[in-house]
């Protein structure tokens, strides 16, 4: 007998979060068991005692969970963490709540490092220069610019979204620092970057990502 899977991945669907040969296989070794949208906790009470795992982060309280004797994850389709579910009870009984934010992290790191440069370059506040007919040029027109190049760069945290940072900024600079209380600053040290309490990083750093 397959074990079950509740899916419930508002407002994502099956399709944007899984590829077409994986939702198959997940379709083969699961049976899967899609959730209303209306009149969810009914739903939830009456089916979450089968679940093994549960696609999505519909609303879980204790007095759910206390029922879901088989569940060993739930997969949370959007890595917001909503406080919408009982996360100590989940600990304490082993109940993994798994975010998908590596999914996430290269396309972020990518536009950040887009907002970085039209931030520095003052692209932005050109381009509405250009349609309100007010555009500058030469000297003028880059008063307000900087580069990126050579820059004190700063990273408050070295998760999914940091690591995917790092690649993309070292073409620009050397100088990047890491304040992540949850890393030792002995392993950042051994990835080749330099710890830094928050109040230097706010102090040196001439670009900070939060």
């Amino acid at each position: 007998m397959k074990d079950i899977a509740i899916v419930d991945p508002y407002p994502r669907t099956m399709e944007l979060i899984f590829s077409k040969p994986k939702l198959n296989e997940l379709k083969n070794k699961f049976k899967l068991i899609f959730a209303p949208k209306t009149n969810k906790q009914k739903f939830y009470i009456n089916n979450i005692h089968k679940a093994k795992f549960i696609i999505g982060q519909p609303d879980l309280p204790k007095f759910l969970l206390m029922k879901a004797k088989k569940l060993k994850a739930v997969i949370n389709v959007e890595s917001n963490f909503l406080d919408n579910m009982d996360y100590n009870y989940c600990f304490d009984k082993g109940i993994h709540v798994i975010a998908t934010s590596p999914v996430f992290s290269k396309p972020v790191a990518e536009i950040a490092l887009g907002f970085t440069l039209s931030l520095l370059r003052n692209i932005h506040g050109a381009n509405q220069d250009f349609i309100n007919k007010k555009e500058k040029y030469g000297l003028d027109g880059n008063l307000k610019s900087s580069l990126l190049s050579d820059k004190r760069i700063g990273l408050l945290g070295f998760g999914d979204l940091g690591k995917a940072l790092v690649p993309l900024l070292k073409p620009f600079s050397s100088k990047i620092n890491i304040y992540d209380p949850w890393i030792p600053n002995k392993k950042i040290i051994n990835q080749g970057f330099k710890p830094i309490t928050l109040k230097k990083m706010f102090k040196e750093c001439e670009v900070i990502y939060v």
